[in-house]
């Protein structure tokens, strides 16, 4: 996945919840949301939201089958994400670090997490 297609996966997620107590819990929530909740199969992100493509009939490049789609916000007919194939690795890690900070909440304050998992640069 592009830095680029990252930055819009984020600033579409920061659209849909725009409040948070901290910068840990926003971290939290989106890998919780992207690892968890958003279905890519059956979602895109279109500009700076996140829409149901089953509902809205709006399909990225007008293909009704791709696995991920990011559409570009300069020319939204181009689905930015099309040549991400490995989704279910993506979601895996966002899930997997969501789950290890969790386990690691108990006993260890929310902001102490963020700060542990940037200096320990490998997540187990």
């Amino acid at each position: 996945m592009s830095s680029f297609t990252l930055l819009l996966i984020i600033i579409a997620f920061m659209r849909l919840n725009p409040f948070f107590q901290s910068p840990s819990q926003c971290l939290t929530s989106f890998l919780k949301y992207y690892g968890e909740i958003f279905d890519y199969k059956r979602m895109a992100i279109m500009g700076e939201h996140i829409v149901e493509l089953y509902e809205s009939n709006q399909y990225p490049m007008g293909l009704e089958n791709v696995p991920f789609s990011v559409s570009s916000p300069l020319q939204p007919e181009i689905n930015i994400a099309y040549n991400v194939t490995r989704f279910e690795e993506i979601r895996g890690c966002f899930l997997k670090v969501y789950k290890k900070i969790m386990r690691e909440k108990e006993g260890v304050k929310h902001e102490k997490i963020l700060e542990k998992l940037l200096v320990n640069e490998k997540v187990n």
